[in-house]
């Protein structure tokens, strides 16, 4: 399985609280929301500076392989841009919608980028599709109003498989939380140049300081139907016109 899904998987669904000596262990090794930074230029110097990332997410194959887990955005999406991403070695692909279905043979960790147009019933839809997790590419990363964070809850709270969310290095630290609490496991910072550090590092520094989200955030969106009140399993009444007949026979 594919090591930056199954991180994603523990941010979204973490393991149940341990008991006993081990269980202050357990609570610092649990994960937090995780950062990735997304390269599409850039040679082996900035993949060197780009130590605090969980995981790099690069626009096309480099000769010499980064020592981090690394994924590759995929352009066409098909069958051979898959095997080749599998042949150097990347963890995981991010999926275009318009690119063709891949067959399940295909060993590497699987992600569908989205985009603001998906309908509620879409997002309902994508849980069903063969893919490992999602990845919301907003149009204008640099923006995280109050409209955005509605954009956020709405598919963190509808898909159930993880899910990343690009942003910018100038988030504010309330903005990453409330991220965090909207139920999304990633973040994807794009980089660039010499401030790419930077930003990544102090992403990061924000990281280290958020809160885990409270049990009751982390739940996702179901349908409540109506309740059916049970039949009632007592006999019916007998009609007092059919005590009257019986009495007018005798």
């Amino acid at each position: 399985m594919s090591k930056f899904i199954e991180r994603l998987t523990q941010v979204s669904q973490p393991p149940p609280p341990a008991m006993g000596f081990g269980a202050a262990k357990n609570a610092a090794d649990r994960p937090k929301i995780q950062l990735v930074a997304v390269v599409n230029n850039g040679g082996a110097a900035l993949l060197n500076q780009l130590t605090v990332a969980d995981a790099l997410l690069m626009a096309a194959v480099k000769k010499t392989a980064p020592d981090k887990i690394w994924g590759l955005t995929l352009k066409q999406g098909d069958i051979a841009e898959a095997e080749q991403a599998v042949k150097a070695k990347a963890d995981f692909v991010v999926l275009p919608g318009a690119g063709a279905i891949l067959p399940a043979d295909i060993k590497i960790g699987k992600i569908l980028q989205l985009d603001e147009a998906f309908t509620d019933v879409m997002l309902r839809a994508a849980n069903e599709l063969p893919v490992n997790g999602f990845y919301l590419k907003r149009e204008k990363p640099e923006s995280l109003t109050w409209r955005d964070l509605l954009l956020v809850h709405r598919c963190g709270g509808l898909l159930n498989k993880p899910t990343l969310v690009n942003i910018t290095p100038e988030v504010t630290a309330a903005a990453l939380q409330a991220v965090w609490d909207a139920g999304i496991s990633g973040v994807a910072v794009e980089v660039s140049g010499e401030t790419a550090a930077e930003g990544l590092n102090r992403v990061r520094e924000m990281i280290q300081g958020l809160a885990f989200p409270s049990k009751k955030s982390k739940d996702r969106m179901s349908p409540v139907l109506p309740r059916l009140a049970a039949a009632s399993a007592e006999e019916p009444e007998p009609d007092e016109d059919d005590d009257d007949d019986d009495d007018n026979d005798e």
